[in-house]
């Protein structure tokens, strides 16, 4: 029989392994968690396409186990897929990972720096999830519980990490019109800039104006927000992560819409475009 004829094709071998995986789950569960973190991914993605969406919850629920599967490359918007039918579902996961993270953070509040440390990397990276998701009441949680481990120690590296902390705090309080809490997130990282300065350090303000410029913009102070924006492009420079900078042309861009300057407005968005590719 020619190829084009065959009704059935079959997987590859690796399909193959992960469907068998998936097909004794529950004799299986542990060593799943053993996995390297995409094959981890691709045994939970299967889960999801297959709709045993209370398994899956139960894996993602556990905070270990969603740390390992965020890491898992190039799979983020499929991850975000799985994480949505599950909220849809029923299943809380974003207030729980909250919750537990919080916890955590609670216990490990007399532990030593490194590991203050690793647990602020790990919550900004679950907070930048919910926040991507919409979950911004959840992210909000996240980034507080972060903060408050900045606050613990008044190391240079902990007023920067407080810093970037205020900055993604203040985006989800902009994204869920929280804009008094967003306002006093300003000010407080303004607070950590000063101590900052007065050990000789600057933090790059560039992210933080972006923030205020589009809470400004949101609340309809327009001229403020233009101006703010202009503050924020003055602080572009090398080495600037891009999203930031694209986060920057695009406030600004919307900025320049609103005060007519349309030329300036397109050359802006054209160029994040660019950055953003």
């Amino acid at each position: 029989m020619a190829a084009a004829e065959l009704e059935w094709i079959p997987e590859s071998l690796y399909n193959t392994a992960i469907s068998a995986v998936v097909d004794n789950y529950s004799r299986s569960r542990r060593d799943i968690r053993s996995l390297p973190e995409n094959i981890q991914f691709d045994v939970y993605y299967k889960l999801y396409q297959q709709g045993r969406l209370c398994q899956l919850g139960g894996e993602f629920c556990e905070l270990e186990v969603f740390a390992k599967v965020l890491r898992a490359s190039d799979k983020r918007h499929l991850l975000h897929h799985c994480f949505q039918a599950l909220m849809d579902h029923g299943v809380k996961v974003a207030s729980v990972l909250a919750s537990s993270f919080s916890r955590r953070c609670s216990y490990i509040a007399e532990s030593d720096a490194q590991v203050k440390e690793k647990a602020i990397q790990f919550g900004f990276v679950l907070g930048g999830f919910l926040s991507d998701a919409g979950w911004y009441g959840d992210a909000e949680k996240v980034f507080l519980s972060c903060l408050t481990l900045c606050s613990l120690h008044s190391e240079v590296l902990h007023c920067f990490r407080a810093v970037e902390c205020c900055v993604r705090l203040l985006h989800v309080r902009n994204g869920n019109c929280k804009y008094h809490l967003g306002e006093e997130t300003f000010k407080m990282a303004q607070s950590y800039m000063d101590k900052l300065s007065t050990h000789g350090h600057q933090a790059n303000k560039a992210a933080l104006y972006g923030e205020l410029c589009a809470l400004l913009f949101a609340k309809s102070h327009y001229d403020e927000a233009y101006r703010w924006c202009i503050e924020a492009m003055k602080e572009i420079s090398p080495g600037l992560p891009v999203k930031v900078v694209v986060d920057v042309l695009r406030q600004a861009s919307k900025a320049c819409v609103v005060k007519r300057e349309f030329r300036k407005a397109e050359q802006l968005i054209k160029h994040a475009v660019f950055l953003a590719r």
